[in-house]
């Protein structure tokens, strides 16, 4: 072929319209500012009609050979040209990440044709490599995995996350319009797993905490990346994982409040809500959630494995004695010892299922009679938005502040005067460090401090003045 029909010492890449011409630009470094800019030129007959387009080319100072390539509006394609032959090294995917890996496969093909080898192997071992999706598609269906990640409706809450934001199989019209709307920053799971950068997952976080109360989603979304990068470790699929943050970069750029900076219920504030969690109500999800939250406030378990998904199974009576066996628990199985007011909201609950008068009344035959606190929706579970918005409304009538459910529990360890290795024990936690954060330290406990110091202080000063 003649020499005017070449780019450079090599031959045009081939395209399906044989009217086709090829346009090169001066060489500069390929980013993704250059090639969003990329848009060929329309070629068209005599009668206005488009036969074809005049391809825009251009070349990376980087790696010497690597070009991009535009065909067709939306199409660019990296290839890398050497020793006479052309080879195609990826697809721009709109992100950085795709320049990355194209030019990183661009220098392996260069290096193994320099050695002798077969550039087909290279080629092959890159494209074995596995992408974010197809890990997190691992992740999911890897039963063992999932149990040990997560209890209960968390778990369930990690496959929602999974399933809608990564890997966008989302049923919502207006979550899908959002995931349409950002695809170029929320597509991660066409990435290489070895190749995502901290970069690519922060995008990802700033564009989702558009979303959900605060942040939460994408705050939980971290979370998800860690375990994925953890389990992709362990899996031998990828040898660092990108998804390390800072609090600067997690928890706090939502602004949320940790649990020790919240001030919990006082007890004028435990009598008003005592007294609406005990009233009578006609709607039936009233009850199921202001009994539910009174055993909360009652005996201080967690909100959703110990008590809203608490069984009639789990509870266990040994003479006078009466238990919560708490199997499904964060940190392993305890038994709880309810007091007199837990075991009159169990009898009241026992009450309604024996009658069968009530609202509340369950067919046998069905699943969600197991459960202490059913749901009314067609899962099996209580549905715990639900409760958080009973849980509002029954503030609300109580004239109290508005927390978060968990601050029940936290309310509940606070006010009970304990050595924390005691509370460890009753508590289930796993170090006396995580029981002192419920320790509260209020103004009547600091008078009593004050108290023994300035009664010790008057002694000393006694003996000094004998």
């Amino acid at each position: 072929m003649k020499s005017e029909n070449k780019i450079g010492h090599n031959q045009p890449p081939k395209n399906e319209l044989k009217n086709v011409d090829y346009l090169i630009s001066r060489r500069v470094k390929i980013d993704t500012k250059k090639l969003r800019s990329m848009e060929p030129k329309f070629i068209r007959a005599a009668d206005g009609a488009i036969k074809g387009y005049k391809a825009m080319q251009i070349s990376d100072t980087e790696v010497h050979g690597f070009t991009a390539i535009c065909t067709r509006p939306g199409h660019i394609h990296f290839h890398v040209r050497h020793a006479g032959k052309k080879y195609k090294v990826g697809t721009y995917l709109g992100t950085s990440q795709s320049i990355t890996a194209a030019r990183d496969l661009a220098e392996k093909l260069k290096t193994a044709i320099k050695l002798g080898e077969d550039p087909n192997t290279v080629r092959s071992e890159n494209e074995n490599k596995k992408t974010f999706g197809q890990v997190v598609q691992m992740f999911l269906k890897d039963k063992d995995a999932l149990n040990n990640y997560k209890a209960g409706s968390s778990r369930e809450n990690v496959k929602w996350r999974l399933n809608t934001y990564i890997m966008h199989n989302v049923k919502s019209a207006n979550l899908r319009s959002f995931i349409l709307k950002n695809r170029s920053a929320l597509d991660v799971k066409k990435l290489i797993i070895d190749q995502v950068q901290k970069s690519d997952l922060m995008r990802f976080y700033n564009i989702v905490k558009q979303r959900g109360s605060r942040g939460v989603i994408a705050n939980r979304c971290l979370e998800d990346f860690r375990s994925i990068f953890k389990y992709a470790i362990e899996k031998k699929l990828c040898k660092l994982s990108p998804a390390t943050f800072s609090q600067e970069d997690d928890k706090l750029v939502t602004k949320r409040k940790r649990v020790e900076h919240i001030v919990p219920y006082d007890e004028l504030e435990i009598v008003k809500l005592k007294k609406v969690f005990i009233a009578k109500y006609e709607d039936p999800r009233l009850i199921v959630a202001s009994r539910a939250l009174h055993l909360i406030l009652s005996v201080g378990a967690r909100t959703k494995s110990e008590i809203f998904n608490l069984k009639w199974d789990d509870i266990k009576t040994y003479g006078q004695r009466t238990y919560l066996d708490l199997k499904d628990r964060k940190n392993g199985a305890k038994q709880l010892r309810l007091n007199n007011d837990a075991i009159a909201i169990i009898k009241e609950m026992r009450g309604f299922k024996e009658i069968k008068k009530h609202p509340l009344n369950i067919p046998m035959r069905d699943i969600k009679s197991k459960y202490v606190f059913p749901s009314f929706r067609s899962g099996r579970k209580p549905y715990v938005q639900d409760l958080r918005k009973s849980f509002r409304k029954l503030c609300s009538l109580a004239g109290v502040r508005i927390l978060e459910i968990y601050m029940l529990k936290h309310t509940y360890w606070t006010n009970q005067d304990l050595p924390v290795e005691e509370m460890q024990e009753l508590g289930g936690w796993k170090s006396p460090e995580a029981a002192l954060a419920y320790k509260a330290f209020n103004k009547g406990k600091e008078d009593k401090i004050l108290e023994k110091i300035n009664k010790r202080n008057a002694e000393i000063n006694r003996r000094i003045a004998i």
